[in-house]
C-alpha cells in the first residue's frame, strides 16, 4: 500500500527550489534518473517558470527527447547506443565529445527505463488535488 503526504502548493514550490539547487550545482555528475523524472513532471505541474538546467541542454525532458539524444549518438557513431557505451567503457575517452556521449548515452537509456517503469504501473507518481485545508 502507497502513503501519501498532502502539502501546500507553496511548500512543495519550496522544496522544488531547493532540489533545483542540486540540478545547477551537481548535475551531471550526481543525477538519478528517476528523480530527475519524477522532479521533472513535478514543476511542469506546480510552476513551470522554473527551470531545471537541462532544458538549457537538452530543450524539453520527456521520453522522446532520450531517444532522440540516443538515436544521434547510434547515427554519428554507426552503432548501438550501447556498443558506443560498452567501447568507450573499455577504451576511455579521446575526445570531449566521447565523454559528452557517454554520459548522455548512459543517462538516456535510464530515463527511458524510468519513463517505462511509469507506464507498467497503473499508479501515479504524484496527484493534485484542488481542495482548501
Amino acid at each position: 500500500m502507497t502513503e501519501y503526504v498532502l502539502i501546500s502548493k507553496d511548500l512543495l514550490r519550496k522544496l522544488l527550489n531547493y532540489a533545483l539547487t542540486h540540478c545547477y550545482e551537481r548535475c551531471p555528475a550526481e543525477r538519478d534518473a528517476e528523480t530527475c523524472v519524477l522532479l521533472f513532471d513535478l514543476i511542469n505541474e506546480i510552476d513551470p517558470e522554473l527551470k531545471p538546467p537541462c532544458i538549457y541542454d537538452y530543450g524539453d525532458f520527456n521520453e522522446r527527447v532520450f531517444k532522440d539524444i540516443i538515436r544521434d549518438i547510434e547515427r554519428r557513431r554507426g552503432k548501438k547506443v550501447e556498443e558506443v557505451i560498452h567501447d568507450l567503457k573499455i577504451h576511455g575517452f579521446r575526445t570531449l565529445k566521447d565523454q559528452e556521449d557517454y554520459i548522455d548515452g548512459v543517462f538516456a537509456l535510464q530515463v527511458i527505463e524510468v519513463y517505462k517503469k511509469i507506464r507498467t504501473n497503473k499508479k501515479p507518481l504524484f496527484k493534485l488535488v484542488h481542495e482548501q485545508c
